[in-house]
C-alpha cells in the first residue's frame, strides 16, 4: 500500500502525493534552505540547525500515516481537514528521542512558533495538541514501522545524532529553523511531483531586489494619510526607506500598528541589493 501525505485536487489538476515523496523533498529543499546560511553563521550554530530541522522535516508529517488520516487523503471519506492533528505524532516520537528543538518546530509548522515558556509550563502535554480527541490515538510503533516502510528504511540518518537541549539564543534560532522547514514543507507541497534530483541542482528564480523595491514604493504611495497614526507609519517607512543594513542579520523593532510588515520587507529588499553590489 502506498501511504499518501497528499490528496488529489482535479481542480489544480495535481495528483496525489505520496508519503515518501513528500519526507524526502521537503528534506532535500531544507537542505537548499540551509545552503546560503553556510558562509553566515559558525559551525556550531549550522550543527545546531541541522540536528534540530532534518528530523523536523523526516517526521513532521507522520500523523498522516493515521488511518483515519488516510482515509481521508485518500478520499474515501469526506473532510475539510484532517481529524487527527497530523503533527502531534511527531511531536511525541522525536520528545521520545530528546529531540525537543525538533518537536517545537514540528508542533509548530503550521501554528506559528509556539510560545516555549508556556509550551515547558504545560509539563507532559508540552507540544501537544490541545484537543485530546485530535490527538495522536494509535500506537506510536504502528506509524514509525509505516513510516519506515514507505521510505524502504532510506532513514536520512537524523537519528544518529545524540539528543540536545536547547541554544542560548533560541529566540532567533528557532525562527531560522522554522522558517527553513515552512518554506520546504510549502514548496514541495506546491510543486508535489517534482523530481527530487532537480530541487538541488536548480537555482532558485532571482530576486530582482532592485525592481521588488521599486514595487514597494509604488505600492506604499498609493496610500494617503486619514490619520496621526498614518503620518506616524509614513514616517517610520521614509526612516527604513532610506537604510542600507551593512549587518548580517537585521531586526525591526516596530511595534504593532506601524506597519512594520512593509518595514521588514524594505530592509530584506534593501540588505539584498547590497549583497548583489
Amino acid at each position: 500500500m502506498e501511504w499518501l501525505a497528499r490528496s488529489a485536487d482535479p481542480e489544480k489538476g495535481q495528483p496525489t502525493q505520496s508519503y515518501a515523496r513528500h519526507v524526502f523533498g521537503v528534506r532535500a529543499y531544507a537542505e537548499r534552505c540551509i545552503h546560503p546560511l553556510v558562509p553566515l553563521l559558525p559551525p556550531v550554530v549550522l550543527n545546531e540547525l541541522r540536528s534540530a530541522l532534518f528530523p523536523a522535516a523526516e517526521f513532521h508529517d507522520l500523523g498522516k500515516l493515521d488511518d483515519e488520516n488516510q482515509a481521508v487523503l485518500r478520499g474515501d471519506r469526506k473532510s475539510k481537514t484532517l481529524p487527527i492533528v497530523h503533527s502531534d505524532a511527531g511531536v511525541v516520537k522525536l520528545l521520545k528521542d530528546g529531540r525537543v528543538q525538533a518537536a517545537l518546530l514540528v508542533a509548530s509548522h503550521h501554528l506559528g512558533l509556539l510560545n516555549l515558556v508556556a509550551e515547558m509550563n504545560r509539563g507532559d502535554d508540552m507540544f501537544r495538541v490541545e484537543e485530546p480527541s485530535r490527538r495522536m490515538r494509535g500506537p506510536l510503533e504502528v506509524l514509525l514501522k509505516r513510516h519506515r516502510e514507505a521510505l524502504s528504511d532510506q532513514i536520512t540518518g537524523t537519528q544518529e545524532s545524540s539528543a540536545e537541549g536547547l541554544p542560548n539564543n533560541h529566540a532567533i534560532f528557532f525562527r531560522m529553523a522554522l522558517s527553513c522547514l515552512v518554506d520546504a514543507d510549502h514548496t514541495d507541497s506546491s510543486i508535489p511531483n517534482r523530481p527530487l534530483d532537480e530541487i538541488g541542482s536548480k537555482s532558485p528564480p532571482p530576486l530582482l531586489p532592485e525592481r521588488r523595491l521599486e514595487a514597494l514604493d509604488a505600492y506604499v504611495a498609493k496610500f494617503k494619510p486619514q490619520s496621526e497614526r498614518d503620518v506616524l507609519r509614513g514616517a517610520i517607512y521614509a526612516s527604513c526607506r532610506g537604510q542600507m543594513p551593512d549587518e548580517r542579520i537585521v531586526a525591526c523593532d516596530s511595534p504593532v500598528g506601524s506597519d512594520h510588515d512593509m518595514m521588514h520587507r524594505w530592509l530584506r529588499e534593501a540588505h539584498l541589493v547590497r549583497i548583489a553590489v
